[in-house]
């Protein structure tokens, strides 16, 4: 996370942004902050760049970062989402492909959540394989893999809960 926001400072201080804009020094400071491990302070700022800029991806994708990091995973995940659906309609397939692994990495981590993060894949996936050359196809494939594997061991634990409980109501084994 951390050399995403220090990649993402590096494209805001490139010569091809060399207009200081308002928004641009705002995400400067806000992602400085959330380098420097200041995610409160980094969620304060970019917040003030998304009202100076709603529709902009970028704000949004370093909230989501930023939330993450404070424990907000709701907050996290609307950012997220956010983000790839403007940087969609911006043609803007870095913070797309940024948001939506965002989204997937969020759903897989939540037990709760598992459809979810099964239909985030498979979005992660049709984009990595319509953008091969901003997300390699094998990522989604590899977090595919990764949420079948978590979702085996789930059913693993389900099932040795169950005949734990099942021999302690026949009396075979004593409350732990």
């Amino acid at each position: 996370m951390r050399s995403l926001a220090l990649f993402a400072l590096l494209a805001l201080s490139s010569p091809a942004s060399a207009q200081t804009t308002p928004y641009v020094a705002e995400m400067r400071a806000a992602i400085g902050l959330l380098a420097a491990g200041d995610s409160s302070g980094a969620a304060e700022a970019l917040r003030e760049s998304i009202a100076r800029a709603p529709t902009r991806p970028e704000a949004h994708c370093h909230l989501g970062a930023a939330l993450t990091r404070l424990g907000n995973r709701d907050g996290a995940l609307e950012s997220y989402r956010a983000c790839a659906r403007l940087a969609n309609r911006a043609d803007d397939r870095f913070h797309e492909a940024t948001g939506l692994h965002g989204v997937v990495r969020l759903l897989i981590e939540d037990a709760g959540r598992r459809e979810e993060a099964k239909s985030a894949v498979e979005a992660l996936r049709t984009f990595a394989i319509a953008n091969p050359s901003v997300l390699s196809p094998e990522i989604p494939e590899e977090l595919g893999i990764a949420l079948d594997r978590i979702e085996a061991a789930d059913r693993s634990a389900a099932a040795v809960r169950q005949r734990r409980e099942a021999r302690r109501a026949s009396g075979s084994v004593s409350s732990d």
